[in-house]
């Protein structure tokens, strides 16, 4: 791979990442605004959460908080199920990056994931087309007399 094509393709493929945060953000807080209900089940589901997270650091008993996961299952299929009655898709507060499989790191499982690499491929496509002159061909100038011996 060359080196520069490389150092582009991560430069955007890390503002695609941040893109995805900050749509994130944004629909988040739409949400906020649009649907105040999903406010207080977030709190709680925080609430929760963080108390499970102290049983945890104390060495307390976890399984005795299995029914506080369930909680939070409930409140998050409430806050799906909202989203929906609202005309929203269930997973519209989830985080939508371009590629899913590296989540817009460009590696997936310590190695060059997929998309980097065809991202490099066209930035290095692109850059061979622009030292090509295709603007002077055309079917104006086109001539069969370069294939005489073709036909």
């Amino acid at each position: 791979m060359n080196e520069e094509n490389l150092e582009h393709a991560l430069r955007i493929i890390s503002t695609r990442r941040n893109s995805a945060r900050t749509q994130q953000e944004e629909r988040i807080q739409e949400i906020e605004t649009r649907i105040p209900e999903v406010v207080e089940i977030n709190r709680q589901l925080f609430r929760t959460s963080r108390n499970l997270l102290e049983i945890i650091r104390d060495g307390g008993n976890v399984s005795e908080q299995v029914e506080s996961l369930r909680q939070n299952q409930q409140g998050q299929a409430m806050i799906r199920t909202l989203l929906e009655q609202h005309g929203y898709p269930a997973d519209y507060l989830e985080l939508h990056y371009t590629c899913e499989k590296c989540q817009d790191t460009g590696f997936f499982q310590g190695k060059t994931c997929s998309c980097l690499t065809e991202l490099v491929a066209k930035l290095s496509a692109e850059k061979l087309n622009q030292s090509v002159r295709f603007e002077q061909c055309s079917f104006e100038n086109f001539s069969l007399d370069y294939y005489k011996g073709l036909h």
